[in-house]
């Protein structure tokens, strides 16, 4: 396959869905970057060609993002520390609650 969407098509296959299915599909195709219903499915059929929907491949992406996430944490405990010097002593917590870094945290 030279490119996905160049390379002329040839070869069709007919696949039975429930009307569920379909339906899914049908409503989020545009979702997933498809312009159709078949356009997906040839998608999906391409992402396990790379390998790109390999359980082992997740786990790498995974990890990354787990990392990426511990180093933004440090990163703010940093940041935190830094303000809190430079407000002459305040409270981490009235710090905090101010950095847009911590929507959605509680504080402990």
């Amino acid at each position: 396959m030279k490119n996905g969407h160049l390379d002329h098509k040839t070869r069709m296959i007919c696949l039975r869905l429930s009307e569920v299915e379909y339906e899914f599909l049908k409503t989020r195709h545009q979702s997933y970057g498809a312009r159709t219903v078949s356009d997906l499915a040839r998608l999906a059929v391409q992402r396990l060609m790379q390998g790109s929907d390999n359980p082992a491949n997740m786990q790498v992406i995974v990890s990354a993002m787990a990392e990426s996430i511990s180093n933004l944490k440090s990163r703010v405990v940093t940041l935190e520390n830094q303000i809190n010097g430079a407000s002459g002593g305040r409270e981490s917590h009235e710090i905090t609650a101010w950095l847009p870094v911590h929507a959605g945290q509680e504080d402990a």
